[in-house]
């Protein structure tokens, strides 16, 4: 599939999903970036999405099995504590593996239904206290209990990095369209030379 220049990723991702039969639950960009040069989907189309999503700078998750691309920066804080009389089972445990620059941490509580990807609850215990915001998890259900193993990360520190990243973005494409607009520009003078000489 292509697309002309100047159209939105959220028109985009729209577009590629429909045609391939992809259910999206919710979509909202953190920065609905304009493709200055159109765009080409040349991948299977779970693919481009995450490639436009990506360069839209949201995440894509699947919160009780269900696709959705948002900006969970914007998200509200929820009124759940989380301590051990509440739930937290045991200490938070700091993890090592990430590369997007948060510090995530493992925590391990009583299966809660709200508990999704996006949710933002307080913590409070010996290694972790504050506001955290759901990144991925999953859980364990019986008959009478459940356990869930959530992925987290400071949400002050997490919307901080979603607007840096997004202000980056944002200039380079500017950069971009300028440099774009002056290549145009030079060639609309060179045509009308060319025009004069004849």
């Amino acid at each position: 599939m292509s697309f002309a220049k100047n159209t939105r990723g959220s028109s985009i991702i729209k577009k590629i999903a429909k045609k391939a039969g992809i259910k999206i639950y919710k979509l909202k960009l953190v920065y609905d970036k304009k493709f200055t040069k159109g765009y080409t989907a040349k991948s299977k189309p779970m693919a481009a999405i995450k490639s436009i999503a990506s360069q839209c700078k949201t995440p894509v998750s699947y919160p009780h099995g269900r696709l959705e691309i948002v900006d969970y920066s914007k998200n509200k804080k929820s009124q759940f504590y989380l301590e051990y009389s509440t739930g937290l089972l045991a200490e938070p445990e700091a993890q090592d593996d990430s590369d997007d620059g948060l510090q995530h941490y493992q925590v391990t509580a009583l299966f809660r239904p709200q508990f999704a990807v996006g949710y933002i609850f307080h913590i409070e215990s010996t290694t972790l206290t504050g506001w955290v915001l759901i990144e991925s998890g999953t859980s364990a259900i019986t008959d009478d209990s459940g356990v869930s193993t959530l992925d987290v990360v400071d949400y002050t520190k997490y919307k901080k990095k979603t607007a840096a990243s997004t202000k980056k973005a944002k200039s380079k494409d500017k950069k971009a369209k300028a440099k774009l607009d002056a290549a145009n520009r030079k060639k609309l003078k060179a045509k009308q030379k060319s025009r004069r000489k004849k």
